[in-house]
């Protein structure tokens, strides 16, 4: 049996495959509609981060400090990598290979700076 307290380790993009998988099943949207509505879901997720920042900091006095307010964003942050990559495999043949060839583009611009 699994120890509730340590989460079960999956492969993120094979695990994203199966969520996209499913909800392309499951979706009463057109194939057009659906893709509209994950791409648009990315922004729903970003705007989350920043309620969650913003309570982490005390910054809405109305809202108040939130104690927990760094776990929820990092949290919120994992939400819009997931949403992201749901959107990624929906418009993508390969995901995975997009996602490697652009994290080499990026890495080699980037690291190239040092």
């Amino acid at each position: 049996m699994q120890d509730t307290d340590q989460p079960r380790e999956l492969d993120l993009l094979e695990t994203i495959e199966k969520i996209t998988a499913t909800l392309d099943r499951v979706t009463p949207l057109t194939r057009d509609l659906e893709v509209v509505m994950r791409l648009g879901k990315i922004s729903e997720e970003v705007g989350e981060v920043h309620e969650a920042l913003s309570r982490a900091l005390g910054h809405n006095l109305r809202k108040g400090h939130d104690p927990e307010g760094w776990t929820k964003v990092q949290n919120e942050l994992c939400d819009v990598v997931f949403t992201a990559l749901i959107a990624l495999t929906t418009v993508s043949d390969d995901a995975r290979a997009k996602l490697q060839e652009r994290l080499a583009f990026v890495a080699d611009r980037t690291l190239s700076l040092a």
